[in-house]
């Protein structure tokens, strides 16, 4: 594929963070240090189908606010947005 220097660049850009920001997937539960807390999110989302030898021997987990203690509720679960191609272009 050939782009216009400018377009390159504008798309280039659109990977870097602003000052200040740091990348979500190395903190909280996507964290690498939290694999076994990822399983149980996906285990008790549905997510991932277990065999019967493969199930969890833990107890359930409940995610609490790390600033506050209290506990956080599920409300909604969104589908990933695809996003890779403009609404207009035609493949």
């Amino acid at each position: 594929m050939k782009l216009p220097v400018l377009e390159f660049i504008r798309r280039f850009l659109q990977h870097i963070l602003p000052r200040g920001f740091k990348k979500v997937c190395h903190y909280g539960f996507l964290s690498g240090r939290n694999k076994e807390v990822l399983l149980r999110l996906h285990y008790i989302l549905g997510t991932v189908e277990l065999k019967p030898e493969d199930e969890p021997t833990f107890e359930p987990w409940i995610p609490t606010c790390p600033k506050y203690g209290k506990v956080m509720q599920l409300f909604k679960i969104l589908e990933p947005v695809h996003s890779r191609a403009s609404p207009t272009s035609k493949t």
